[in-house]
């Protein structure tokens, strides 16, 4: 019997607007070899002709050990997929929908860098155009099943308050915290892939729930967190220990939840007749409310395998910016943009009130489209080295905060001596990482041994902005640029930034580190703090705090 051969992609050529939907065939059995054929589809299209569920799972590191078949052919993929893809299968056993779906390891032909790069721009539309997101956590287990089983108890706010008082729910609550730190959440791209679904499904083992009623329970265990945490206290179980959890909010599945309710304003959808279906909006309806640089500053919780996608993976998400296969000559818009302010006023004139209507919309339409192109087109380039993307994002950042602060941030991968985005599997050589450029190893919080975020540093002084607003601004109304920190006249500057300042004071006297947060002795003298009975002094305790509550707000007083 001839041996099948590996997969040749058909080359997707200049259909940019294109991608590959994985029609998975049927099987009798669960275990059955996986097999497909793929068709095309124009992700650019508003239409229902072809609905499609995306796949939003871990890719891992284990071995190509299993494989799905196209037509005579294999491509060898992992075993976190293939269970994926087994479950999405039986799944849809007996419904009468064909069993399309998209998943980027397979979709995407990973060894071509410019195919690649060119279906990232568009990840953003193939996930909020997918008529399902399915969530796979991976294999179930009988803790997994507990954890998935109790978020409909966390949702009856009559039972909450008991379920944090009794003793015999503590082993629940543990399996909710388990399932919490599966290998998922620390996905940098499942940010957007959440984000941009306009309905999502989150499976682990046999059991599946909507995501939003799981959000909506990480979201009252994180406010429950101190109480539960006494409950713990209380239970000899778990050897009476109130941080047995670790830090629940610090934990990505946390951040996950908040950030992804944060990051668009969504258009009022319209009020039907009951039964109708109601329209599926395009992606660009989906206004972002954050900037690159407060997304760069939020996200150290969630990794990456590429780099480059440190960046990549969030330019879809900011205000002022697009990823983008090509750099496309941006319009003039400044006459239509004076246009619109005017059809307003013009249209108020007319007594025809169908063409008052349409003049309207018409203003609202241009203004729009202005704010589009404004937004900075990021060249998605998997043939660029790392350090390149990230000095583009600096000066990025720099130009429109026009502030030094993304210096002091930790936010880049620090090792990229493997660093293997070249193309015809040529290797780059990596450059190291100057100083300005952050290193996530300074980030506040990390997993531990036993998965169970702790803190490892103080939060960074310049922190993210709380509610819009920066804390500290120790430059005054000085304003950095990017022609100042990477000059144009100097193109070869390499791997350094330029940058100007003042003497703000002098330290006069200096005390030794804080090792793992416990304040020394020596500091309460340096603050004249003698009697531990008074109230620390109000410049120490201010300093020690970073002048702000836990959530960046203004500290008590």
């Amino acid at each position: 019997m001839r041996r099948p051969e590996p997969f040749e992609y058909e080359d997707l050529d200049n259909r940019t607007e294109y991608i590959r939907l994985l029609k998975l065939h049927s099987a009798i059995h669960y275990e059955d070899t996986l097999s497909g054929t793929f068709t095309f589809k124009e992700v650019s299209k508003h239409t229902d002709d072809l609905n499609y569920v995306a796949l939003s799972y871990h890719w891992g590191l284990d071995k190509l050990d299993d494989f799905i078949m196209i037509g005579s052919k294999y491509i060898r993929i992992r075993a976190n997929l293939a269970s994926a893809l087994r479950f999405f299968r039986q799944r849809c056993k007996g419904t009468t929908q064909p069993a399309y779906i998209w998943v980027d390891a397979v979709c995407i032909n990973q060894q071509d860098l410019i195919e690649r790069s060119s279906q990232v721009s568009v990840m953003a539309r193939i996930y909020h155009g997918a008529a399902e997101v399915l969530i796979w956590l991976g294999e179930g287990d009988d803790n997994s099943d507990l954890g998935m089983g109790f978020v409909q108890d966390v949702l009856n706010l009559k039972k909450l308050d008991r379920l944090i008082q009794d003793p015999n729910t503590s082993r629940k609550w543990d399996a909710l915290s388990t399932i919490m730190r599966k290998k998922w959440f620390s996905r940098r791209w499942v940010i957007q892939e959440i984000a941009h679904a306009e309905k999502a499904i989150l499976c682990c083992g046999k059991i599946e729930i909507k995501w939003n009623d799981f959000a909506n329970a990480i979201g009252l265990f994180v406010h429950k967190a101190h109480e539960v945490n006494r409950l713990f206290q209380r239970d000899s179980g778990f050897f009476n220990n109130p941080s047995f959890l670790g830090e629940v909010n610090a934990l990505a599945a946390t951040e996950l939840v908040k950030i992804t309710t944060n990051l668009f304003r969504r258009p009022l959808r319209s009020t039907q007749e009951k039964g109708m279906r109601q329209p599926k909006q395009p992606v660009e309806s989906l206004q972002p409310l954050q900037s690159l640089g407060d997304l760069i500053s939020w996200f150290l919780s969630f990794e990456v395998s590429n780099p480059r996608d440190i960046v990549y993976a969030i330019l879809s998400l900011s205000r002022d910016t697009k990823p983008s296969e090509h750099l496309e000559p941006l319009t003039d818009t400044t006459k239509l943009v004076e246009l619109a302010k005017d059809l307003p006023e013009l249209s108020n004139r007319d007594d025809d009130g169908r063409k008052a209507k349409i003049a309207k919309k018409v203003a609202a339409a241009l203004v729009n489209f202005e704010q589009i192109v404004a937004r900075k087109q990021f060249k998605i380039d998997y043939q660029k080295s790392a350090f390149d993307v990230y000095k583009e994002l600096v000066a990025h950042i720099v130009s429109t905060s026009q502030s030094l602060d993304i210096i002091c941030l930790p936010w880049a991968i620090e090792d990229v001596a493997e660093d293997q985005g070249a193309a015809n599997g040529r290797k780059v050589d990596a450059t190291p990482l100057p100083s300005w450029i952050g290193r996530l190893l300074k980030k506040p919080f990390a997993l531990n041994g036993e998965n169970k975020a702790q803190r490892i540093h103080a939060n960074p002084l310049v922190g993210a902005r709380y509610q819009g607003i920066r804390q500290y601004r120790a430059s005054g109304n000085t304003k950095a640029s990017e022609d100042e920190v990477f000059p144009r006249e100097l193109t070869d500057s390499g791997n350094v930034l330029f940058a100007r300042g003042f003497k703000l004071g002098d330290v006069s006297e200096t005390r030794g580190v804080a090792p793992s947060g416990a304040i020394p002795s020596s500091w309460l003298k340096l603050a004249d703090w003698n009697n531990l009975n008074d109230s620390p002094p109000d410049a120490f305790w201010r300093t020690i705090v970073a002048d702000r509550a836990h959530d960046g707000s203004d500290p008590p007083t």
